[in-house]
């Protein structure tokens, strides 16, 4: 036993080609540099960022703020330029560092706009940090000939295939609930496209079994050389439907091209010697076997740490009680992707205690529409809102007031009711990441869509 871990361990830190890893990483600077500069002529950072006076933050990062006006253009269009230099291997360790701190940043500024795609290519630009993607086909091998090599740590490759792995099985997992089994949420979806094809009760049910069965066999016909080809025909047919019947924004191409990384390391290469002939390819370098180092033991530590990291984040959910896509605990950064619709309208009641006077607080005033949106269904949203709307009314000279949100909601399909328990001061708890008590189970019951009216 002793003796095949140490094999394992071993193996490694042994060479592969790192064309596949190069073709990651030029795509990856590729598809972020034109997502990234985007903001800049879209609107997106005033409508975003710097029209809203309020902003939902994420746990453990209050902290960060909303800079001015001409340093956040700053900082979006350094971060879109060094995808780019990502792209084409340019001071690479610096770029790539860069645009994990730059675009983590903008991540963290506003979670009403969260997107688990948003979430991977942080992880997968935090990533590409460690693994010298720049030794080849890059500007740095030809400024700094030496760092020149076609071949790169075996671990490099695995930790990739590990995290896009993970998104496609934790992916299936969160569809093993009966709300998924019985055709929610795509019913709702696909009647409302309209496509008067999709919407057929046979096919919400075909494309939610086969959404779930999709997830769950991904992994493992890609892993399997006799039906690697198969899958991956799959895993394009499905995110192109995807993209096709949903605004998912780059999610299903990022997926195709992170699927790519089960095929043999040096697919790329032999791609390139089938397309030309072999003289206009450049020289392939023999590899050799690495020397092992003292610094390995750091990186097995490395991949240790972000493997247990990256299992336990997505299953935490389950410690909580109650339905995690009404409770909406635990349910980001958890890879549970188009599961739940949600519908709802919330306002809120302010007291003050002394005089016993109240008013009704329209959201509006505050939150843009999209915000409105998402806080009246997530919690925890609500929650910072009347932290926030508790100091607005100190500012205007009351000591202190009592907030209540009356919020009703609607989970796939169901009949609406209170999420937030409308007798609960809010501005008496924080969020934590204990249960919250103050968020009332799921009580409404499922409808079959057949009997559901479109």
């Amino acid at each position: 036993m002793t003796d095949k871990l140490n094999n394992i361990i071993t193996s490694l830190f042994n060479p592969v080609d790192i064309s596949s890893i190069v073709f990651i990483r030029v795509m990856f600077g590729i598809i972020l540099f034109l997502q990234v500069g985007s903001y800049l002529f879209t609107g997106y950072i005033d409508q975003i960022w710097l029209q809203p006076d309020f902003h939902f933050k994420y746990y453990g990062f209050y902290w960060v703020k909303v800079l001015p006006e001409s340093l956040l253009y700053t900082v979006v269009a350094s971060t879109s330029i060094c995808a780019l230099f990502i792209a084409v291997g340019f001071l690479y360790r610096i770029s790539t560092i860069l645009f994990f701190v730059g675009f983590t940043y903008l991540f963290l500024l506003e979670q009403a706009v969260y997107l688990n795609h948003y979430y991977l290519v942080i992880l997968i630009s935090f990533l590409l940090i460690f693994i010298p993607a720049n030794r080849y086909f890059s500007l740095d091998a030809i400024i700094w000939p030496k760092i020149k090599r076609d071949w790169i740590s075996t671990w490099c490759l695995w930790i990739l295939i590990f995290q896009i792995s993970a998104v496609y099985v934790f992916g299936g997992i969160a569809k093993l609930n009966m709300d998924w089994f019985q055709g929610w949420p795509l019913w709702i979806w696909l009647n409302e496209s309209n496509t008067g094809f999709f919407n057929k009760e046979y096919m919400v049910y075909a494309l939610s079994y086969g959404g779930l069965l999709f997830d769950l066999l991904i992994v493992p016909l890609m892993f399997y050389k006799r039906t690697r080809i198969f899958g991956f025909v799959l895993a394009v047919l499905f995110h192109i439907t995807n993209k096709a019947l949903f605004n998912i924004g780059i999610f299903p191409y990022f997926s195709i091209i992170m699927t790519t990384l089960y095929f043999s390391p040096d697919w790329p290469r032999k791609l390139i010697e089938n397309l030309f002939t072999k003289g206009l390819v450049s020289e392939h370098e023999t590899i050799k076997t690495w020397e092992h180092k003292s610094s390995n033991n750091l990186v097995l530590l490395f991949i240790t740490v972000f493997i247990v990291i990256q299992v336990v984040i997505p299953l935490r959910h389950f410690i909580y009680p109650g339905n995690v896509s009404w409770t909406e605990e635990g349910h980001n950064f958890a890879w549970h992707m188009k599961l739940r619709d949600k519908s709802g309208r919330i306002n809120f009641i302010i007291r003050d205690p002394k005089t016993g006077n109240t008013w009704d607080l329209d959201p509006e005033i505050y939150l843009t529409k999209r915000q409105r949106h998402k806080m009246a269904t997530r919690p925890y949203l609500a929650m910072q809102f009347a932290h926030y709307i508790e100091k607005q009314f100190k500012i205007m000279g009351f000591e202190n007031v009592e907030v209540r949100a009356k919020a009703k909601v609607s989970l796939n399909g169901r009949s609406k009711q209170y999420i937030i328990d409308p007798n609960i001061d809010l501005t008496m708890y924080n969020e934590s990441l204990r249960p919250a008590k103050w968020i009332l189970p799921l009580t409404k019951p499922l409808r079959p869509i057949n009997k559901q009216k479109t």
